[in-house]
């Protein structure tokens, strides 16, 4: 688009040129089966992506708590106290944490398929 604007002789037609490319692809446009095979790769490009962050908030926030849990343990539990138990914890707050943030990916749409 900007090599084209650049290259029309005067100014007014050059935007003209540029109203005009902005206007067109406005218009609604025809669904292929490429178009849903590239937004099906995008969505599951996104659920990794966000899948992967949420894994990573949920094997710090773990640890963080059980130290957070450690800090307070005469406040929360009085004279009984935790030691290895710790670990426990931390191995079942990350293992419930990763099955809440996991879910089956979104299905990949099979671009021949799609066009068929």
């Amino acid at each position: 688009m900007m090599q084209k604007s650049i290259s029309v002789k005067t100014l007014p037609d050059s935007q003209k040129n540029m109203v005009v490319l902005g206007v067109v692809p406005l218009g609604r446009q025809r669904r292929t089966g490429w178009d849903e095979a590239r937004r099906a790769r995008v969505r599951t490009a996104v659920h990794l992506a966000f899948t992967a962050l949420f894994m990573a908030l949920v094997a710090v926030a773990a640890p963080l708590l059980c130290w957070a849990i450690d800090l307070n343990q005469r406040a929360l539990f009085g004279r009984w106290q935790l030691g290895l138990e710790l670990l426990v914890l931390n191995g079942a707050l990350t293992f419930a944490g990763l099955w809440l943030v996991s879910r089956p990916a979104p299905v990949a749409v099979n671009a021949r398929a799609a066009t068929r």
